[in-house]
């Protein structure tokens, strides 16, 4: 069958059958022996080749992890897949299709429930969950699991990829180890902290969040993205390659970033700079990481703030200090190291 044949019958695919797997549950699990995961009913599955993937760059995000597995769901056709933790496809269709074979490989390759402090990373426009993977090999070496959560940053905007956090999130509590129930950690990379704001609108008052890290996230709206925006052509280009997500992270975006939230639980913001008033970029007033200027990271109720002299936007969660800075605020200590 055509492929294109496949992905107009996957839209058309009947809901599954049974519980609604975005649905979250309706209290907590009780204490003593995990409840058995019993697999929903098959859906529409086209045949699978397990072949190699990017792991859902742009186009592609995550609506459920386990160990390391994730479901994702297409920006554009709604279709889902499921992916290993080696970003191998093990199968795709609807979302019954992709769930029934998730738990299939939970009960194949004893997957383990999420437990203890977890570390949810996020990351920024036009990238993907594999610019942390030296930050996130910090933070599994200091004892926090992680889990490196991708979405389709510039095919739809930032409060739609904070619904489908909320997924991953939802998933994450429901299927906790009732003997170390998990605790929430965030680390975010600039617009990935308005996702995680937006995402804390979302959430009722007693949602376990600990600590969270904010890398060169323009909570107070970027003013480079203002500046591309006003110019010919250069404006259409970045609404074009940006989609909606570039009009929420502008300063103009009153109506997006004033009524967020700050993030839930403790937080600490991390800038990074030249060191010097006139920063690194022109169009940007004051100190400035080369995109984002310092005055924009700060938010009202950070716990801690740093400020990285020579630290560039793009690569701050591969800075050394930064992640030093990162794995200790979220172990309890404050981003700079105390003096000997």
């Amino acid at each position: 069958m055509p492929v294109s044949l496949l992905l107009c019958a996957m839209t058309v695919a009947p809901p599954p059958a049974g519980p609604d797997p975005d649905r979250p549950a309706a209290e907590a699990a009780p204490a003593g022996p995990a409840p058995a995961e019993t697999a929903p009913a098959a859906g529409f599955a086209p045949p699978n080749l397990t072949f190699p993937t990017l792991g859902g760059m742009q186009f592609w995000g995550d609506v459920a992890h386990r160990a390391g597995w994730r479901i994702q769901r297409h920006a554009v056709t709604g279709h889902y897949r499921l992916l290993d933790d080696w970003h191998l496809r093990r199968a795709w269709g609807d979302r019954a299709a992709c769930e029934a074979a998730l738990t299939e490989a939970i009960a194949a390759r004893n997957l383990p429930r999420p437990a203890g402090d977890v570390v949810i990373l996020l990351h920024g426009m036009i990238r993907s969950g594999r610019c942390f993977v030296r930050l996130a090999a910090d933070l599994r070496a200091a004892g926090f699991t992680t889990v490196v959560v991708d979405y389709p940053s510039t095919r739809q905007s930032l409060r739609a990829s904070a619904a489908m956090l909320n997924e991953v999130t939802d998933r994450l509590l429901r299927e906790e180890d009732p003997k170390a129930p998990v605790r929430l950690h965030f680390v975010c990379h600039s617009a990935g902290g308005i996702v995680l704001r937006a995402w804390g609108a979302l959430q009722a008052e007693d949602v376990p969040v600990g600590r969270s890290v904010l890398l060169g996230v323009p909570n107070g709206g970027a003013a480079m993205a203002d500046a591309l925006r006003g110019m010919p052509l250069v404006g259409d280009s970045l609404d074009f390659l940006w989609g909606a997500a570039a009009a929420e992270i502008s300063r103009g975006a009153t109506e997006t970033l004033s009524v967020l939230p700050a993030p839930r639980g403790t937080f600490a913001t991390i800038a990074g700079c030249r060191g010097v008033e006139s920063g690194y970029n022109p169009l940007i007033e004051g100190d400035d990481d080369g995109t984002v200027a310092v005055s924009e990271t700060h938010l009202a109720g950070e716990a801690d703030h740093l400020c990285v002299r020579g630290a560039g936007h793009s690569f701050l969660m591969t800075n050394a200090t930064v992640r030093a800075a990162t794995v200790r605020f979220l172990r309890g200590g404050p981003l700079r190291e105390p003096a000997a």
